[in-house]
């Protein structure tokens, strides 16, 4: 038997920050041979099914609810699968890495090539012919870029 909170998600499941509001917080027990990615409860009906998100605290976890169904005895059983995101947001806002590729306009970087930026380069060679040649003095220009 352990102490599950049933909830209210209304956030989009890719947020890593998601509010949930609190429908009941009861005991459940845990179907046999479960998974802690994807659990399944026991819990005695609690009157209403308007949620669709568990917190447990025990396992320091969130789970989304996939599926609920009624059992004899006034029973519910809760399939669930884990929030990642929302279960293990401290560490991965604690990770640090080199993000290459950012959803939304004008947030990307240019100068991070991901392949979705189409860049060419041609190579321009010209050869001009000087009429009287070079000498030992002369200076030689050589300019890159331009129109």
């Amino acid at each position: 038997m352990m102490t599950i909170t049933l909830g209210r998600c209304t956030a989009d499941h890719e947020r890593l920050d998601k509010s949930v509001t609190t429908v009941s917080t009861l005991t459940a027990q845990i179907k046999d041979d479960t998974s802690i990615v994807d659990p399944v409860f026991i819990i005695h009906n609690p009157g209403t099914v308007n949620f669709n998100y568990v917190v447990v605290a025990e396992w320091s976890r969130r789970y989304f609810v996939r599926d609920i169904t009624a059992l004899t005895g006034e029973r519910l059983a809760v399939s669930c699968h884990c929030d990642v995101l929302s279960s293990f947001k401290t560490g991965i806002r604690a990770a640090q890495a080199i993000i290459d590729k950012q959803e939304g306009k004008g947030k990307t970087s240019p100068y991070l090539n991901d392949g979705s930026y189409i860049m060419e380069c041609k190579a321009v060679n010209q050869s001009y012919n000087f009429p009287q040649g070079f000498s030992s003095s002369s200076t030689i220009l050589i300019t890159a870029g331009g129109n």
